[in-house]
């Protein structure tokens, strides 16, 4: 659920950490009752945030090369995998290259 929230404030970012002025955006989700995310972004993280629920997607781990098929809009996907490789990871959505993310591994 996408909601828009009091106009012409200063605030940050949840998703960039950059400092905005403007009309800051409310980006919330739930399932059964039980809140995932409730954040404040700003206006590009959150028209980014609405275009990620739209249909089907593969989510991609690059440096461990996995793929995560995200079957339908708001739909989930788990996978468990050995983290054994040291190194900061990019998590992107496949298709439109769109940055997700990073997977962070310590030695």
């Amino acid at each position: 659920m996408l909601l828009a929230t009091t106009p012409g404030m200063e605030f940050i970012c949840r998703h960039c950490d950059r400092l905005t002025t403007g009309a800051p955006y409310r980006v919330t989700s739930a399932e059964a009752g039980v809140i995932l995310l409730d954040m404040i972004v700003c206006h590009a993280c959150y028209v980014q945030a609405k275009n990620l629920g739209l249909h089907a997607e593969e989510i991609h781990l690059h440096g461990y090369d996995i793929p995560f098929e995200v079957p339908s809009a708001g739909g989930k996907v788990t996978h468990t995998f050995k983290a054994d490789k040291s190194g900061s990871f990019e998590i992107e959505i496949e298709d439109s290259s769109t940055h997700l993310g990073e997977l962070n591994v310590n030695p």
